[in-house]
């Protein structure tokens, strides 16, 4: 397998953001309105307390503005959306094209991560993970199945992509030492949010949930590899060993992913590469296309893949992917504002959070199909926030289940369309996906496949509570405005 690296950006990512108000326009308007709230205020103490309002009313945004600019300045790669090399890999499918793959539906946490080992287990050349959210000892254990892994095969090559929040200094440790033991060989990143003000304020972070093996086989979907999603209960010793934002989170998780065997793997695995271009380059470290070939007659063997009755052959399906730089032309909500459009029966999201996108408000609007939703729901205190950002949209939505299990998050990322298609992946039906996070899912187009998403997603309905849809728009304003600081991070 061959691979030629192009000099132009690839067509799949449009310009960074599109604007409707040019930024200076915007600055000279905040900075404008400002002196006339600071002039209005003053105005109680006569002229000269008109000048000293206006006067302090406009350096505030001023003195605001010009830190951002001087921290752009300063910390300029911090804040760049960055697009990475196109690259043609023989015998890989281009996004948004369909292909022909085998494919077994991942209805839960537990077998996401057996299956995702057992790949792993049965990798020969290579292993690329974007796990996103990483950490505790369920990660630990990939680690060292790595480990022994790459002592068995000196040719074998690892690369990670990783997300600071959930990792543990034990993690970082042991990444280091098999960064040093194989050196050139395991290669791994630790990303970061990055937060900027432009167009508005809102945080950037690698959500992308992937792994690909010997560019054969991948799992897609929304669970990290951490001990709160890979296990059902977690143990109390181990909520002391962790981060203190996993105090935040559930003991477990309740999630969705496809395991695939075909060219689209491939595909996965060009995407892989050029993401973590990209955010080497976003995080300031040398940023090198660390692409290479692997052997197409040497890949993995799944231990029982082939005699797995739940392995679904012939299945259509496509990878799409989308990131900051797609800012008002994101792939992923093209797509599915495209399948809510066409759907003449039954749409149905599930999602950890519904705040979606204008372009999705407005094909929700328009589609006759009915229209169900699953989503987290209030099952402890701490994701109060996270439920309050979603209701105000049920609305658009004909029924709306929460999901009620105590002490688990839903955490599931997939849609149906007149069971038919079924889109999964990282990306959650929110502005924030659409616009701020690289995200990836793939597109079935099989009976067979929507057929069990379906009924797992019938489960989650018979387990979940039947909300009532809200009918007071002031109310959803309220809310809406309520949770509106906390937009960067959900």
């Amino acid at each position: 397998m061959t691979a030629v690296i192009k000099k132009s950006f690839d067509i799949h990512a449009p310009l960074y953001y599109t604007r409707k108000i040019p930024p200076l326009v915007k600055k000279i308007t905040i900075i404008a309105l400002a002196v006339l709230a600071g002039a209005a205020i003053g105005a109680f103490a006569g002229p000269i307390g008109i000048i000293i309002g206006a006067s302090i009313g406009g350096s505030i945004p001023l003195i605001a503005i010009a830190i951002t600019l001087l921290h752009r300045r300063l910390f300029t790669h911090r804040f760049e959306a960055v697009t990475a090399p196109a690259m043609v890999v023989q015998g890989s499918p281009p996004l948004s094209k369909y292909t022909k793959a085998s494919v077994k539906v991942l209805t839960n946490v537990e077998d996401s991560f057996a299956c995702k080992k057992e790949f792993m287990k049965a990798a020969k050349q290579s292993i690329e993970l974007s796990a996103n959210f990483a950490g505790g000892k369920e990660f630990r254990k990939v680690l060292g199945l790595i480990d022994a892994k790459m002592v068995e095969l000196p040719h074998f090559k690892t690369h990670l992509l990783l997300s600071e929040d959930l990792l543990e200094e034990a993690d970082k440790k042991e990444l280091a030492a098999l960064a040093k033991k194989f050196e050139g060989r395991f290669v791994y990143l630790i990303t970061d949010r990055i937060f900027s003000t432009e167009p508005n304020f809102h945080s950037e972070e690698n959500h992308v949930k992937a792994l690909v093996v010997d560019g054969a086989f991948a799992v897609v979907g929304g669970e990290g590899i951490s001990t709160e999603m890979v296990r059902s209960t977690s143990p109390k010793e181990d909520s002391r060993e962790r981060p203190f934002i996993c105090k935040l989170l559930s003991k477990s998780f309740r999630d969705m992913g496809v395991a695939v065997e075909g060219p689209i793997a491939s595909t996965v695995r060009r995407e892989f590469f050029r993401l973590f271009h990209k955010w080497e380059r976003r995080m300031g470290k040398p940023h090198v296309l660390r692409f290479f070939p692997v052997a197409a007659k040497d890949v993995a063997t799944p231990n029982g893949w082939d005699t797995d009755t739940a392995v679904l052959k012939e299945v259509r399906i496509k990878c799409v992917v989308g990131g900051p730089e797609h800012c008002g032309t994101n792939p992923i909500d093209k797509t599915l504002a495209k399948r809510i459009l066409k759907a003449m029966r039954e749409v149905r999201i599930a999602s950890l959070l519904f705040n979606p996108s204008p372009r999705l408000k407005k094909a929700l609007k328009r589609t006759e199909a009915r229209k169900i939703g699953y989503f987290n729901g209030i099952t402890f205190p701490l994701n109060v926030i996270q439920v309050l950002r979603s209701r105000p949209h049920y609305y658009l939505l004909s029924q709306v289940y929460e999901h009620q299990k105590t002490d688990q998050m839903y955490h599931s990322k997939v849609s149906t369309f007149d069971g038919l298609h079924t889109v999964i992946g990282s990306y959650n039906i929110t502005e924030k996906s659409c616009e701020s996070d690289d995200e990836i899912v793939l597109v079935v187009k099989d009976f067979r496949v929507t057929a069990l998403v379906n009924a797992s997603l019938d489960e989650d309905g018979r387990e979940g509570l039947l909300m009532p849809l809200p009918g007071n728009p002031l109310a959803r304003f309220a809310i809406k405005a309520l949770t509106a600081p906390l937009s960067p991070l959900y």
